[in-house]
């Protein structure tokens, strides 16, 4: 309950800042962890066009982990492999590297969503599986 209204204050907060690309990307990511996807989506396609580099790179991501939750898969695909192609953008090592092992991460999940839906469901309800 805590983190949830930690996140809201945040957001609370950066909704009064000017829309910079960076407080953007952090409302999108906080909605996303809210569950609030299309929302987040709507954020990052008006940020399409200001996103440069790495920004982009992690906008890309956002975007593709956001059409995953929200169920649009083949959406998630491609701008998941857009991040992945644009991890080069990062200038920080440390950073690209991170955000590799999530893109990564996201690409496995998108691949089994979309070959196993027959079979368990979404990946959400296979984790309730016994």
């Amino acid at each position: 309950q805590l983190a949830i209204g930690n996140q809201r204050a945040t957001l609370a907060l950066l909704e009064q800042e000017p829309e910079t690309t960076l407080n953007e990307l952090t409302r999108a990511s906080i909605l996303i962890s809210l569950g609030k996807y299309q929302s987040s989506i709507d954020i990052l396609d008006k940020q399409r066009e200001q996103a440069k580099g790495g920004q982009a790179t992690f906008l890309r991501f956002l975007l593709g982990k956001a059409y995953f939750y929200d169920g649009q898969f083949e959406k998630a695909v491609i701008e998941s492999q857009r991040a992945k192609d644009s991890l080069g953008d990062i200038q920080s090592e440390l950073e690209r590297e991170d955000l590799q092992r999530q893109v990564d991460v996201l690409i496995r999940k998108i691949e089994l969503e979309l070959t196993n839906t027959t079979r368990v469901g979404s990946i959400n309800d296979a984790a309730y599986l016994d």
